[in-house]
């Protein structure tokens, strides 16, 4: 299970292929500052960022992954990225869901259990674990992406 994962490099909003990193990068939970910053600590060297080991949506081959479910918010800069590898996977022959909570920003699973968000991801998690996946790709629990 991948929760909001960073899947690319590119998180300037002037360059990156994801509409999500223009329209939430700046106002949100997570920016696109802060997520240069976490880069800097994690893979100082930039053209090392470009290693599929650091942005798997890269990957020349994303064959024989595990089953993988990909949890997304609406109102996170991670969100388009998230999915694109979540189709990356499926289309390269995995079992892959990916699921996008709406309304939620960056962080929202730490939120308490009681928030409708919370309680969205826990039961397509739950569904997951169980081996019983939401049907294809979901935006939330009852409209597809």
């Amino acid at each position: 299970m991948l929760i909001y994962p960073v899947t690319h490099w590119d998180h300037d909003p002037e360059t990156s292929p994801f509409d999500s990193v223009r329209s939430h990068g700046g106002d949100y939970r997570l920016t696109n500052a802060e997520v240069e910053d976490y880069f800097d600590l994690y893979v100082p060297d930039r053209q090392q960022r470009r290693d599929p080991h650091v942005a798997p949506l890269l990957a020349p081959d994303l064959s024989s992954q595990p089953a993988t479910l990909v949890i997304t918010a609406e109102l996170d800069l991670l969100r388009d990225e998230g999915e694109a590898y979540g189709r990356a996977l499926a289309d390269a022959g995995n079992t892959a869901q990916t699921y996008r909570v709406e309304g939620a920003l960056h962080g929202f699973i730490s939120l308490p259990r009681i928030s409708q968000s919370v309680q969205d991801a826990y039961e397509v998690i739950n569904a997951f674990l169980d081996g019983d996946p939401v049907e294809g790709e979901q935006r939330n629990r009852r409209e597809p992406i």
